[in-house]
């Protein structure tokens, strides 16, 4: 394992070899590594020019270290250090490292059995009635934040942009998250709700019982806003019922276009995903995973 670069927290004392760049954003760049005890870490470096945008990856940390749950990526350490070579101030993440993000696995591996979607389902929905009660909204539920561990466990990652509830009513910015993503009512209304999480979460699900995005990325943004308006998504999962039953019903209940005829808790969205997982056996969830992805 060659080693790349090093960080060390300057006030530990303790220090990241970085072996393998994982990803690159606006933000900065995510690495994979080890720590000191030869522990395993993803390590996000994120670049910030002014106090505005520290408070950003501020916000990131304290809310995503507020919700401790096993569906949750973990935070083990985080520092503020200056790059050696542009000597810029910058903030390290130091996090439990995944094997790869459910973006990924969808594209080596092209489809979801329904069993394991609906199981995917549940797993990400304990997490959100975790990250609810901590009355903290994630706003940015994609494939690329949901990682896949060793073991079969899913977790949820990046509060970049989530919110606590006492800041309910504001806009989205132009620069977070996919345009497909956005819920309807932040495109009618200007917020976010726990219902908002929901809905994204419901895009997911849909996205991997289809093995394609209900709104595809390339499309232009106008385009996007009228399909989300339209409730393109829901329309497609209603479609599904008659293949996929009761799982594409919950779906389309969770891609609803306005918040009171959604799911209005995820406590309550859990128990209709466990009440359908009460058919389906642990053992089948677990040989439906692509063994090649675990080899």
């Amino acid at each position: 394992m060659q080693v790349k670069h090093s960080l060390k927290n300057p006030d530990t004392e303790i220090t990241y070899s970085l072996t393998e760049k994982l990803g690159k954003g606006c933000f900065g760049e995510v690495w994979g590594g080890i720590n000191s005890n030869q522990i395993p870490v993803a390590i996000k470096i994120c670049h910030f020019t002014d106090d505005k945008s520290l408070q950003a990856w501020v916000n990131e940390i304290s809310n995503q270290i507020g919700c401790d749950h096993q569906n949750i990526v973990k935070i083990y350490d985080f520092f503020i250090d200056t790059d050696p070579y542009t000597s810029n101030t910058r903030l390290v993440i130091v996090m439990e490292k995944a094997l790869m993000s459910l973006d990924k696995y969808l594209k080596l591996y092209k489809t979801f059995n329904p069993s394991h979607v609906c199981w995917i389902g549940y797993e990400l929905c304990k997490a959100l009635v975790e990250i609810h009660k901590s009355t903290v909204i994630h706003r940015d539920l994609t494939l690329r934040n949901i990682l896949l561990f060793p073991g079969y466990h899913i977790k949820i990652a990046d509060f970049g942009i989530s919110k606590k509830k006492s800041n309910l009513y504001f806009p989205i910015v132009s620069n977070t998250g996919f345009f497909n993503a956005i819920p309807p009512e932040i495109l009618q209304h200007g917020y976010s709700d726990f219902q908002s999480d929901i809905y994204q979460l419901g895009l997911i699900l849909l996205t991997l019982l289809t093995g394609r995005e209900p709104i595809p990325q390339n499309l232009d943004r106008q385009t996007i806003y009228d399909l989300i308006n339209e409730g393109q998504p829901r329309k497609i999962a209603e479609s599904l019922i008659e293949e996929f039953g009761n799982l594409a019903y919950i779906i389309s209940c969770m891609l609803r276009r306005r918040v009171e005829w959604r799911y209005q808790s995820a406590l309550e969205l859990q128990v209709d995903l466990d009440n359908e997982l009460q058919t389906i056996q642990m053992n089948e969830i677990i040989n439906n995973f692509n063994q090649k992805f675990y080899q």
